[in-house]
């Protein structure tokens, strides 16, 4: 997002959540808490230690993660529309 300064200017900043702050769907969900979604792109899976990283493309990247089952039953694989749900208290200002 964009803030301005004191003086009117310009000033970037970054908003950023663990992976483990996004919950994944395959479709648009309603009635729900989270306040934040998005639509990606999925790009690829990591399997580390049991979990899948899955990166994203919402517009900007961003990572979730979830079990090998969810990922199968989600079928995440590349090229594959995702939503990503994210609850507003996940997100901090990035330093």
């Amino acid at each position: 997002g964009v803030s301005h300064t004191a003086t009117g200017e310009s000033e970037a900043r970054f908003i950023e959540f663990a992976p483990e702050a996004v919950i994944l769907a395959p479709r648009d969900l309603t009635g729900v808490s989270a306040r934040n979604h998005l639509t990606a792109k999925v790009l690829r899976t990591v399997d580390v230690a049991g979990a899948v990283f899955v990166e994203m493309d919402a517009g900007q990247r961003l990572w979730g993660v979830v079990t090998p089952e969810a990922a199968r039953e989600l079928n995440l694989t590349a090229g594959a529309e995702v939503f990503c749900l994210i609850k507003t208290q996940s997100l901090r200002l990035a330093e």
